[in-house]
């Protein structure tokens, strides 16, 4: 992550922005004694940092000082007060793969999510998403848990009468509920599985056979792969999968830094947003960021784009919060 911002410095600043790594030491009172130092020595912005405690910490030192924060978290409960929460949040990549599916007339929809704070957002933004008869049943996790229970009561729930099924999970425990699912008698040739970007983090279970015809809500391959090669022509080496915000969030900042405008909250959350090297995002009032998504169909191999990522943003919604 730091190396991509280094290289969106160099490729986005000018020689007088100046970059000030400070190490939170995985705390969050580590987090604060870095905010602290970084105000010391006169920093206008705040890019990080990486987790929702530590940007909680952090954001009470930078707001004392007026100053803003690019965090790269993906908890909401973190946003707000001068800090904006810049992570995949799953709740948007949930919006946008229900969205979509309702689009091309899957309207009979059902989750399962596992028991944990990730699965209790994406269930949330399912049932705000899809509507008040949606379905939703979690399963256990934890060192031997078994989702099996939860999944005979979910298809006891459903019956015949579904059309798409969303899994708000990744890894092994996707893949073992995967495999209930089919040794359970789901049919896949009729009951359309969505996902998030977790799916994504491992290689394996995105390129998995029970997955084949999915449809999940991620960023644009193309932009993904087309950063990967440039990071890979920089450093001679693959990015980690969270440096592409790295260097979106340090080039926003660079721009803004290097513009004669003040750093103020109308300037951040701009309603027409900015251009990132994996697409566009912008900041919302609320300290939340919208990113434009793609929806793609898994393959077992190259993922199928099925709805490009959007190149502008509609109008912010009104209401609360917005």
């Amino acid at each position: 992550m730091l190396d991509a911002a280094q290289m969106a410095l160099f490729e986005v600043g000018n020689d007088e922005l100046v970059l000030l790594p400070r190490d939170t030491g995985d705390t969050p009172d580590g987090a604060a004694a870095a905010a602290r130092a970084a105000l010391g020595d006169g920093a206008r912005l705040i890019v990080g940092p990486l987790f929702s405690a530590a940007t909680t910490a952090a954001r009470a030192v930078a707001a004392a000082r007026d100053v803003n924060l690019l965090a790269f978290t993906n908890d909401a409960a973190a946003a707000g007060n001068g800090a904006w929460v810049l992570g995949f949040r799953p709740e948007e990549q949930v919006e946008r793969i229900v969205d979509y599916a309702q689009r091309r007339g899957l309207t009979r929809l059902a989750a399962l999510v596992p028991d944990d704070a990730y699965g209790q957002r994406a269930a949330g933004a399912f049932r705000a998403a899809a509507g008040g008869g949606a379905i939703v049943v979690t399963y256990p996790v934890g060192d031997g848990a078994d989702p099996s229970e939860a999944i005979d009561r979910l298809l006891a729930l459903i019956g015949d009468g579904l059309d798409a099924l969303l899994l708000a999970d990744g890894g092994l425990r996707t893949q073992s509920v995967l495999e209930i699912l089919r040794f359970r008698g789901l049919d896949q040739g009729r009951v359309r599985l969505l996902g998030t970007a977790r799916w994504l983090d491992d290689p394996d279970l995105a390129r998995s056979p029970l997955l084949v015809g999915a449809w999940v809500a991620a960023v644009d391959p193309a932009a993904a792969d087309a950063f990967a090669r440039r990071f890979a022509d920089v450093y001679g080496r693959v990015p980690g999968p969270l440096a592409g915000l790295a260097y979106d969030a340090t080039a926003l900042a660079a721009a803004l830094l290097s513009s004669p405008a003040p750093i103020d909250r109308a300037t951040l959350t701009a309603e027409s947003g900015f251009a990132g090297r994996l697409g566009i995002f912008r900041l919302l009032p609320n300290g939340l960021a919208e990113h434009g998504l793609a929806v793609l169909e898994l393959t077992g191999g190259t993922p199928l784009v099925l709805e490009p990522a959007p190149r502008l943003f509609p109008p912010t919604p009104a209401g609360p919060g917005a």
